[in-house]
């Protein structure tokens, strides 16, 4: 809701405590306690990865994912192997992304945790369809589908990938879609996500509505693409994660061959009014 900088003391407190606890720890709980000290070293990943530090994200996510595994943690482990996957597409190399997602399926094959099953699908999707493996992205689109039918976010007790639902597919979805230059389907499926998507998720919110802009820019709608940008601009007000404002630079850049037009003049404005300048 706020951005990854409101997170940094919390998250940095909870791994001291942790830490703390392992000290100390009776043989009997020191599985469940590895497990979350795994689960704020991922945490704290998120937030590396958020600021664009991706040499400690991915220090803290093979940190985390190794003691998921000292804790026989299979699903923690999948979950961490997800972040590291996520993490190798935002640094350019879909095939290593492939790899972190073929190991996660491995581990969650057994799992009876449907959503974090759902998750590593959507997952092993993006990276496949980032490394040009289109039948590959579309059935484990598949697979996410059966997986999380029926199903919507719960609870964290409930599941390692709580946060997922019909919304987070459906954005998914577009962007591999995207990726694919299948635009119209892919625009279809990102407006049934911020259909779904509530207000006060802002960072998700945002992230649809860049993944909307790429989509109407194939498909030369080059207008409404500037005023989707512009919204998702405007959810900086309330989020000031770094990496969505490096996005949305992105996505003015994706829009700099019609800088002359009227829509890119006023979507600059509206970008002015967030401190957002177009780089």
């Amino acid at each position: 809701m706020l951005g990854s900088p409101a997170a940094q003391g919390l998250v940095i407190a909870q791994q001291q405590l942790v830490e703390a606890m392992l000290r100390d720890c009776p043989a009997g709980l020191r599985p469940d306690v590895l497990s979350l000290h795994a689960e704020w070293t991922g945490f704290a990943g998120c937030l590396a990865w958020d600021a664009s530090q991706y040499e400690t994200a991915s220090r803290l996510y093979t940190l985390a994912r190794e003691t998921a595994h000292e804790a026989e943690d299979a699903d923690l482990g999948a979950y961490m192997l997800c972040h590291l996957s996520q993490l190798a597409l935002w640094q350019c190399r879909p095939r290593v992304a492939v790899d972190y997602a073929v190991a996660a399926r491995a581990w969650v094959a057994q799992s009876t945790d449907r959503p974090l099953r759902a998750y590593v699908a959507i997952r092993a999707a993006e990276a496949a369809a980032m490394a040009g493996q289109r039948q590959a992205c579309l059935t484990a689109l598949d697979e996410a589908d059966r997986d999380i039918a029926g199903l919507e976010p719960c609870h964290p007790s409930q599941s390692r990938a709580y946060f997922v639902g019909g919304a987070l597919l459906e954005s998914y979805r577009g962007n591999c879609l995207t990726i694919l230059r299948e635009a119209a389907p892919a625009a279809e499926a990102t407006r049934r996500a911020l259909a779904l998507i509530p207000s006060h998720f802002t960072r998700d919110r945002a992230m649809s509505l860049l993944e909307l802009e790429r989509a109407l820019i194939q498909l030369d709608e080059i207008g409404e693409a500037a005023r989707v940008l512009g919204d998702a601009a405007d959810l900086t007000a309330q989020n000031r994660s770094p990496r969505l404002i490096g996005a949305i630079r992105d996505g003015r850049r994706d829009l700099s061959p019609w800088a002359g037009a009227r829509t890119i003049r006023e979507l600059d404005e509206r970008l002015a009014e967030r401190d957002i300048v177009a780089v």
